[in-house]
């Protein structure tokens, strides 16, 4: 067979056409098996609609049409809090004797005259820490309402959006107190000061300055020193000074009774429970801020399935 013949009579150019005959039928052949063989392997997809009896029945689907399988939900929105319940766990001091009235009065009320002053600053600070933990709380229950409300967004939104958020409103308040120079009630950033002895002479104020005059409160809010009492500092505002504080101090009873000598007071407290080991005793107290007290999300375990029950899938 010769596919290439002319009138040549060349025998050499004969031999040539009838090879390449060849090679063409064969290569032609070839091509042809691999297409017959690919459309004879060739998947057909069939869709087919399916209405769900449970989650189960769709897991199995799934296992066994993992690429195919498609679920649209019957429902175009589905608000949270109908199939998803979250709920912070909060630092223990936040529910401990160190924020109530028993304590700042156990710290102000004392007989030590020496001692009433630093008593009263460190009075204030744990103040502060109880409006920061009833803050953090009214900040995270609104959050959590406004999560409930809306209709498939991150549920990580909350965790890392909401702490900026109170970071910021923290930083604006901290900035106009400090820029517009408010004096503290126990005067720990600014002093008043007369030259003059004689009535009616005018007051001056100075700014006060810690870390042996290395830090002045005048140009800067965040100026803090050591106190009596093992990891809390004093400084200019009670709210920085606080921040940069730790609370060691309340997990452990030494350093109670030493709090308790200085008072010269015979009430006792409760220290924190040093059995939670998903955070630090030593982290400062704006690291807990940081994360509004929270030190765990307690979320339904449950909430694929209820969602499931909401969306009434069909496949």
């Amino acid at each position: 067979l010769n596919l290439f013949r002319n009138r040549s009579t060349n025998p050499e150019k004969l031999r040539q056409q009838i090879l390449s005959t060849r090679l063409y039928l064969i290569t032609f052949l070839i091509l042809l098996f691999i297409i017959i063989l690919y459309t004879s392997l060739e998947k057909k997809i069939r869709t087919e609609t399916i209405v769900l009896k449970n989650l189960n029945h769709y897991k199995q689907l799934q296992n066994l049409y993992p690429n195919s399988l498609t679920c649209p939900c019957v429902r175009i929105a589905i608000e949270y809090k109908q199939f998803i319940q979250i709920n912070p766990v909060f630092h223990p001091v936040c529910s401990s004797d160190f924020v109530t009235q028993e304590w700042f009065h156990f710290l102000y009320h004392t007989d030590n005259e020496e001692e009433q002053r630093f008593l009263f600053l460190v009075s204030a600070q744990f103040q502060v820490l109880s409006y920061l933990c009833n803050l953090t709380k009214e900040t995270l229950d609104n959050n959590l309402m406004e999560l409930h409300s809306k209709k498939l967004i991150t549920v990580n939104l909350i965790k890392k959006s909401t702490p900026r958020r109170f970071k910021r409103s923290l930083d604006v308040i901290s900035g106009i107190i400090h820029g517009n120079f408010f004096i503290t009630f126990p005067q720990t950033n600014w002093k008043f000061t007369s030259y003059n002895v004689a009535e009616g002479s005018p007051y001056y104020t100075n700014p006060l300055t810690y870390k042996n005059n290395s830090c002045t409160c005048g140009t800067s809010s965040k100026c803090t020193e050591t106190s009596k009492i093992d990891g809390l500092l004093i400084g200019c505002y009670p709210l920085e000074s606080l921040l940069q504080s730790s609370l060691k101090c309340l997990y452990n009873q030494t350093c109670l009774t030493s709090i308790k000598e200085l008072t010269k007071n015979n009430d006792s407290f409760e220290i924190l429970s040093t059995n939670n080991q998903l955070y630090s005793i030593d982290e400062t107290v704006q690291q807990i801020v940081d994360r509004l007290f929270v030190i765990d999300w307690s979320i339904n375990q449950s909430y694929y399935e209820e969602y499931f029950k909401q969306c009434h899938p069909t496949l």
